[in-house]
């Protein structure tokens, strides 16, 4: 509950826990307005929700919202709570709105999770063996390096539940190029491994589209398709 970015009043919470591929904006447990700041390092996805709800099945000494071997009455009250009353739905990027959000409706696999003492929800801690959940959710493309923001707004109308956060992101610069060492390894190959494919690819392109060829870069993209052309 200490560092919960759940509990974040002001974006001091934002790097709590933060160590994979895309960063993590969350909402907040109050329906009061916020404003966020926030640091995000170059080149990271962002993935965030203006609304959504967890329902998990009870444990031994730990109630929950629904039988542990019988996980759909858990998600049907996930998706009962959020898709009928959802009735306010809006989020600006850079003060432009995305469009269609009612399509952003997702809904997860179901989960295992840990809850700590003291967490941000009250919950009894310990390990849950079926989590869900169920929201609209957003999942933003690396930003450039600056100044962004992102406003959602979003109402629960059967609860009355309301989110208001305006994150505010100071996107990092991206570090400078950087040379592997001489005839180290690479995404599982050699160096010289990776000249093999470079020449495959090189000789499978027809003389109208070579790069070999190309005057002025209108050919860089050809054939490029992954981890070595062929």
């Amino acid at each position: 509950k200490p560092v919960s970015p759940f509990l974040d009043p002001d974006g001091s919470r934002c790097q709590s826990g933060q160590s994979g591929p895309v960063f993590f904006l969350t909402g907040s447990t109050s329906s009061e307005p916020l404003v966020r700041a926030c640091t995000i390092p170059c080149g990271k996805p962002v993935l965030l929700s203006p609304i959504n709800v967890i329902a998990w099945g009870e444990e031994p000494g730990k109630p929950g919202d629904c039988p542990k071997d019988q996980p759909e009455k858990c998600r049907a009250i996930a998706r009962d709570y959020i898709v009928p009353n959802t009735c306010l739905l809006e989020c600006d990027i850079d003060g432009k709105a995305v469009p269609n959000m009612a399509d952003h409706l997702e809904e997860s696999p179901f989960f295992e999770f840990d809850l700590p003492e003291d967490n941000a929800f009250g919950i009894v801690p310990g390990h849950y063996s079926v989590g869900v959940s169920v929201g609209y959710w957003l999942l933003l493309k690396p930003l450039s390096p600056g100044t962004h923001t992102v406003h959602v707004r979003a109402k629960n109308c059967a609860s009355d539940f309301r989110q208001d956060i305006l994150f505010v992101l100071t996107v990092e610069g991206c570090p400078s190029p950087e040379l592997f060492p001489p005839h180290s390894e690479a995404y599982g190959k050699l160096i010289s491994e990776w000249t093999v494919d470079w020449w495959r690819w090189a000789l499978s392109i027809p003389k109208p589209e070579s790069p070999l060829l190309d005057p002025d870069g209108r050919n860089c993209q050809v054939k490029q398709s992954g981890a070595g052309a062929s």
